[in-house]
């Protein structure tokens, strides 16, 4: 008798102990590889098949209920406090002009830091001008005589200007 399950052997041999492939492992024969690959291919299409019209059916009911809303009211519109973009009108310009000329007044006539971290202080504005400024030259003496003009004044046309009885280096001065 042959079992045509098992490749052509008779039940009588297999039943002996005599295998067809010794040093290997019996297959099962009972798992259809081909037909499970087949199902695998089947669900993954099905997968993606079922995203890609979930996607489309997100799109049209997205658009389908943007269209559906109401109309936003003008009276909501016109409560919305929104700010519009810089500069602003003030609203108490007087009492923001106050405080900005005390703050500045505060800076000009006071000590202090400015930023400590970096070692930038302030100092009132007369003490700096004490420090800074470059003091006025000495008069000059009354009794030096002018410079002596020419009785001819075409025949010094040419000749270079007169020198300042001012020296330059008391003009120039490190404003700084």
């Amino acid at each position: 008798m042959t079992d045509h399950k098992h490749g052509g052997h008779s039940a009588h041999s297999s039943a002996a102990g005599a295998h067809p492939n010794p040093g290997r492992a019996p297959i099962d024969s009972e798992i259809d590889v081909r037909r499970t690959i087949e199902i695998g291919l089947w669900l993954g299409g099905t997968t993606i098949g079922a995203l890609v019209i979930g996607y489309f059916i997100y799109l049209g009911l997205s658009k389908w209920t943007v269209s559906q809303d109401p109309v936003a009211s003008p009276l909501t519109e016109a409560a919305r406090n929104v700010l519009p973009p810089a500069p602003n009108l003030q609203v108490a310009p007087e009492k923001e002009l106050a405080a900005m000329r005390a703050a500045e007044r505060e800076r000009l006539t006071t000590w202090g830091w400015t930023d400590k971290a970096a070692g930038f202080a302030h100092m009132p504005i007369e003490a700096a001008i004490d420090r800074l400024a470059v003091p006025e030259p000495q008069a000059a003496p009354a009794a030096a005589a002018p410079a002596a003009v020419p009785a001819d004044p075409s025949a010094d046309a040419h000749a270079a200007p007169a020198a300042s009885a001012v020296p330059p280096a008391a003009h120039e001065g490190s404003a700084h």
